[in-house]
């Protein structure tokens, strides 16, 4: 392997779909069904080796999904002045499928699988507030009465927790835009260097009070948001080649098992992501790969109840037999979601949009530039 190899920084651009990004959070998202599957299948705490793997890498998954939102958002604010317009492609990027996934849920799969069918699930308590609990993510892990009572995890959709940090993560961004912190490389390192803080803080402290899980997520979820972010307003000063990611990755290795082991793995987790979304593959495959149609959303919120259905359907199933399963089946529904909801709804995007940033500009990895709205949530 020629020395060039590990010096030379990748180059590429961002938004005119010469970039492998849409592949990866399809990839990150089939890791995190994989994860389910397994999760559904035995429960928790994972036993065994490979199904502790699988739970270690899907950590990185999410971290990874936060990482690169965190990215391509700061890359949109850096150069964006309309707030309106930012606050409407938000809910427009998130709500129009996640209302998708609470119906399916809701409407049509509990009914099913409810023991008296959709008038006994209309007489239980929590039926008519479950669509609000979801949206509001004011329980993301709720279970509807009677259904799948019996499942490992008898929550109605267990892949939704994440949004909610997403969404806060959207707002605090937001807020900082406004006032102008996340349109300075100065005021993004400021912010980057406070989500820094209070990763290692949490981690250090290990607080147990009321709420410890929310706000171990807010500050990792956060903490990964502020690395992406961090690193599209560097970008200047930060060589994307594989030199300074295998280094990345031997400090985190290191400094695993002390309290800056989550920041420096997400930090670690930005160089790769970054190098792979950058890295031009030749050829059929590599065309294919970066015209791939972004299913990762749909695949994200659909596959968890899909896996209850199979799993009820058919209770002996391995996990490596339910996720092939769930993956196929959430591929087909995510796509279906993609050009029924997602597409239609991204087009009202025309309104709340500016016209530059549907023209899509180049945005190269190591240099100033502009770029349009866009979230990295599957």
């Amino acid at each position: 392997m020629a020395m060039s190899f590990w010096f030379t920084p990748v180059r590429g651009t961002l938004f005119d779909r010469s970039n492998n990004f849409t592949a990866i959070r399809i990839g990150l998202a089939s890791w995190v069904v994989l994860a389910h599957a397994v999760l559904l299948v035995m429960g928790y705490p994972y036993r065994g080796t490979i199904p502790v793997a699988i739970d270690t890498i899907v950590q990185w998954a999410l971290d990874g999904f936060f990482i690169l939102s965190g990215y391509m958002l700061c890359a949109s604010l850096m150069r964006s002045t309309d707030m309106k317009r930012y606050a409407g492609a938000r809910i427009l990027r998130i709500f129009p499928g996640l209302i998708a996934a609470i119906i399916l849920m809701w409407l049509v799969i509990a009914p099913v699988f409810h023991p008296q069918g959709l008038l006994g699930l209309m007489s239980e308590d929590g039926f008519w507030t479950f669509p609000a609990v979801i949206l509001g993510q004011i329980d993301p892990l709720a279970a509807l009465p009677g259904v799948f009572q019996d499942s490992t995890v008898p929550a109605a959709n267990g892949s939704l927790w994440t949004i909610r940090y997403e969404l806060l993560c959207y707002l605090i961004a937001g807020i900082a835009a406004s006032l102008g912190l996340f349109r300075a490389k100065w005021g993004v390192g400021v912010m980057a260097l406070g989500a820094v803080a209070l990763s290692l803080l949490n981690s250090h402290e290990g607080y147990q009070g009321p709420g410890a899980g929310t706000i171990f997520a807010a500050t990792r979820f956060g903490g990964a948001f502020m690395v992406g972010a961090a690193f599209y307003a560097f970008k200047d000063h930060i060589r994307l080649s594989p030199l300074w990611a295998l280094i990345a990755l031997c400090i985190a290795f290191i400094l695993a098992p002390t309290q800056a082991g989550m920041i420096t793995s997400q930090i670690a987790i930005a160089f790769v992501l970054l190098i792979a979304g950058y890295v031009r593959l030749p050829g059929t495959f590599g065309h294919q790969l970066r015209e791939v149609e972004d299913v990762s959303y749909g695949l994200y919120i659909l596959h968890f109840p899909l896996g209850h259905v199979l799993l009820s359907l058919q209770p002996d199933l391995s996990w490596p037999v339910l996720f092939a399963q769930m993956w196929a089946s959430a591929l087909i529904t995510g796509w279906i979601l993609r050009v029924t909801i997602e597409k239609p709804a991204m087009g009202l995007m025309a309104w709340v949009t500016p016209k530059r940033a549907r023209q899509g500009e180049t945005l190269q990895p190591n240099a100033p530039t502009r770029a349009p709205v866009y979230s990295a949530q599957p």
